[in-house]
């Protein structure tokens, strides 16, 4: 009986089979492919780019109004107010530093009018101390004027004449 091993031919080959393939085509389309890939990470980057610059621009608006009313504010213009529709922490900071201002722009009301009532008080007192002075100046009568500590600062020609003493 012939064994499995003996019925097996010798290996001779009995034809050539030659397979050829043309790679051009897919480097082409592996480059171009890349290339896709490259152009829509670029445009994704961009993008992304122009939506957190334009999301912060957003977000540090009301910053940049509130420092602009703080610069026109330390320039003496203290009508300025900031605005306060922000939402958030900057709405918060805006309330109260409008608040603060309007406390400043009250205190400041105060002081003119007792600045003015004080300059006021004082031109009346001015008048009427030049009518003294005239008066003892050119009264007969002895007219003598002294500090808390009782030490003579003036004397009229009155008090001269009758005393002897200048």
């Amino acid at each position: 009986l012939p064994t499995a091993a003996s019925s097996i031919p010798s290996a001779h080959p009995i034809a050539y089979i030659y397979l050829s393939y043309d790679e051009s085509h897919t480097q082409d389309h592996m480059s171009m492919m890349i290339t896709t890939a490259i152009g829509l990470s670029v445009l994704i980057i961009a993008i992304g780019i122009a939506v957190t610059y334009t999301a912060i621009g957003k977000l540090l608006k009301p910053l940049r109004l509130l420092a602009d009313t703080s610069q026109e504010i330390s320039q003496d213009n203290f009508s300025q107010r900031a605005d306060e529709s922000a939402i958030g922490e900057t709405g918060v900071l805006a309330k109260a530093f409008n608040g603060m201002l309007d406390r400043i722009d009250k205190h400041t009301q105060t002081l003119k009018h007792e600045v003015d009532a004080r300059t006021q008080q004082l031109a009346q007192n001015e008048a009427e101390s030049k009518k003294l002075a005239l008066v003892a100046s050119r009264t007969d009568n002895a007219v003598i004027i002294t500090n808390n500590e009782g030490y003579i600062e003036w004397v009229n020609e009155g008090f001269t004449r009758l005393t002897g003493y200048t």
